[in-house]
């Protein structure tokens, strides 16, 4: 006989109701700023143009080619020149997943008794080349569940080495949507979240189109691909100093992340190892990771395999970190060896349409990154489910690294970071976290104020997991750094983490700031803003976390998240928290409203400066109140239409967000 609480689950999980709607998407962009959406797109196309320009006097002074495939059938193209003369390419990285990421314990039939697997979810993939949206691995009825945002190739046009740059790059994309999301039309190349639909660009102006997408709610893109570090004939294409190096791609993600908090892109981290000798002869195989790849705020992918052993261990071509920092880069890894897949190939003879049922096998970082973000995305969709919205990106980063698995060495290296993604241990963190068994909480630090929060470990553990994570603003970008050999501390906002029992401060893990050495130490972590605290064999009884910063913050305050559990990821039970405010502490009545509606905070919690705006579902703000001094507002709601409203409520700097019926 089933438990009810396994009922109840597999009812929620089942239900897609919300998911991605664009319902749920004008509820994320009626958090935005409006003005700010201008100003970030206005910036981002003024650099693209520049590097446009930037490229058009590089081709006429040198009369170099623009764009190209490498003899590895790696696609390139100029991406722009940077300030110091330095021409910067972008190259797709290419070089079993569901089983050995738990995915298929977290379908239908697995083992967790819930069915995820991506409905009306959406995926936004960038890449060499648009995906081939008609192969049968896509189909839906009489559409495609790719569909394309950027204009498609047209072959009938191109001839020699333009034909076979775009067959190479459509066929990279198609893999990589095909990981995302076939349909198991051939049982080998089932994708991760086979019901879900991907929104598939070109290259072409990468970041302007990842900030209109962020502004439409878009959760999770995709990118497999990256600043290309060597040339046919094995020739360096950038300095050894570029390696770890905060440049304007970083800089332009972090700005991006941090505008639009429940936004997550997934990089590959690169498959340069094989040729560090070469690239970044130094270094002893570590410190090549480039470009977009040193953002705080992304999720850098490493590429993991199958060893002479059955065991999994880094794949040989996978770049390693770390940032120039010593932040803990890649993050994560994923399988990227050898994966099946849906692909591309050119008609046969002229005239003809292509094959809709082409595959085959591909390895690279290019293949693990879509793994990651599959996951996520199915995360983000049973969190949906059970929450009608999203995590933060912060909360969902947090709980990739809180629910990872190490392998060789039981730490975060700058191998792959804090282990493997294990999409099965994500969804139970989280149904035990509905559960009460375990803590996610996002929430907010004050400039100069403590965040505590005390539980109590029911029974002795194999480990008790504290994570910290947060989306930090982004960071100025120097080329002066191009000539140190130890780059600056990019961290804007340097928050800490500490966890207290009987007396005894435990720490969380940071890497050796030693390139000879780069052995994880538990100490003051003052470059990550990813924290993670581990004890190993802890004892029962209360703890005490305790999050805090050093400085001034940014802004006057950060947004954070917090997890915790034992190793089997339940075991916590809350006994008081000391923070700002949370939704429990606000009542909304009656609801629904016909007339009037009270908003009601508790009375520790006085609205001290305090605002509700009120939004409909197209994201059109239709009230604004503001109120001093009270604990209560008054929402007159007589002249508003019959429906679903949404409030913003801030509360002396604080947002909590809240659904409203008017009858």
């Amino acid at each position: 006989m089933k438990d009810v609480s396994s009922i109840v689950y597999t009812l929620l999980f089942c239900s897609s109701l919300f998911a991605q709607s664009p319902q749920l998407r004008n509820e994320i962009k009626s958090q935005q700023d409006e003005q700010k959406n201008k100003e970030i797109i206005q910036q981002f196309s003024r650099e693209v143009m520049s590097d446009k320009e930037a490229v058009l006097r590089f081709q006429q002074q040198y009369s170099v080619p623009t764009k190209g495939v490498y003899k590895d059938g790696r696609i390139y193209q100029l991406r722009t020149v940077d300030n110091e003369g330095i021409p910067i390419y972008y190259a797709t990285q290419n070089a079993l997943s569901r089983s050995l990421t738990g995915v298929d314990n977290i379908s239908k039939g697995g083992r967790q008794r819930v069915n995820l697997q991506g409905r009306n979810m959406i995926i936004g993939l960038w890449d060499g080349k648009p995906a081939f949206e008609q192969h049968q691995e896509f189909k839906s009825g009489a559409s495609s569940r790719v569909i394309l945002k950027d204009p498609d190739i047209n072959i009938a046009k191109l001839n020699g080495e333009d034909l076979e740059r775009a067959e190479l790059g459509k066929n990279h994309a198609t893999h990589v949507a095909g990981t995302l999301i076939a349909s198991g039309a051939y049982a080998p190349a089932k994708g991760l979240a086979p019901e879900a639909s991907v929104w598939s660009y070109d290259w072409d102006n990468d970041i302007v189109e990842m900030a209109s997408a962020a502004q439409s709610g878009l959760l999770i893109s995709n990118h497999s691909y990256g600043i290309a570090a060597l040339d046919d004939y094995d020739n360096p294409l950038v300095p050894p100093t570029y390696f770890g190096y905060y440049n304007k791609d970083a800089y332009q993600l972090d700005k991006l992340t941090y505008t639009y908090p429940y936004y997550q892109p997934v990089i590959s981290a690169g498959n340069d190892r094989e040729y560090y000798d070469k690239i970044n002869p130094t270094m002893n195989g570590n410190d090549l990771l480039l470009g977009n790849t040193n953002a705080k705020n992304a999720v850098v992918v490493a590429a993991v395999g199958v060893d002479n052993s059955d065991r999994l261990s880094v794949a040989k071509f996978s770049s390693y970190g770390p940032t120039g920092d010593f932040r803990i880069k890649p993050d994560i890894a994923a399988p990227g060896v050898k994966i099946i897949s849906s692909a591309y190939e050119l008609p046969r003879y002229h005239n003809a349409n292509p094959s809709v049922g082409v595959y085959k096998e591909m390895s690279g970082t290019s293949m693990a990154s879509p793994v990651v973000s599959a996951i996520l995305t199915l995360w983000q969709q049973g969190y949906v489910q059970l929450h009608d919205f999203p995590m933060r990106s912060a909360t969902l980063r947090g709980l990739m690294t809180h629910t990872a698995e190490y392998l060789e060495e039981k730490y975060p290296t700058n191998k792959i970071g804090w282990g493997m993604i294990n999409a099965e241990r994500g969804i139970e963190f989280i149904k035990n976290v509905n559960d009460d068994s375990a803590v996610l909480k996002e929430s907010v630090l004050f400039n100069k104020k403590d965040f505590r929060y005390k539980f109590k470990l029911d029974n002795p553990s194999e480990r008790l997991l504290v994570t910290l994570s947060w989306t930090d603003r982004e960071a100025l970008f120097d080329s002066n750094e191009l000539k140190e050999s130890f780059k600056k501390n990019k961290l804007i906002n340097d928050l800490d983490i500490r966890l207290y029992k009987d007396g005894e401060e435990y720490f969380p893990w940071y890497l050796n700031k030693n390139r000879s050495n780069l052995n994880a130490l538990k100490g003051d972590n003052d470059v990550d803003n990813l924290e993670r605290i581990e004890i190993v064999n802890p004892e029962a009884g209360e703890y005490e976390v305790v999050v805090s910063h050093k400085g001034e913050l940014s802004y006057g305050r950060q947004d954070f998240s917090l997890l915790i559990s034992n190793g089997d990821l339940d075991g916590i039970e809350k006994i008081s928290t000391i923070e700002g405010v949370e939704p429990e502490d606000i009542v909304i009545w009656p609801n629904p409203v016909q007339d009037i509606a009270n908003v009601e905070v508790t009375k520790d919690k006085v609205f001290t400066i305090s605002e509700v705006e009120v939004f409909d579902l197209s994201n059109r703000l239709v009230k604004r109140f503001n109120f001093t001094a009270t604990n209560r507002a008054v929402i007159d709601m007589r002249e508003l239409e019959r429906g679903v409203y949404l409030l913003n409520i801030n509360v002396g700097g604080e947002r909590v967000r809240a659904k409203i019926l008017k009858k």
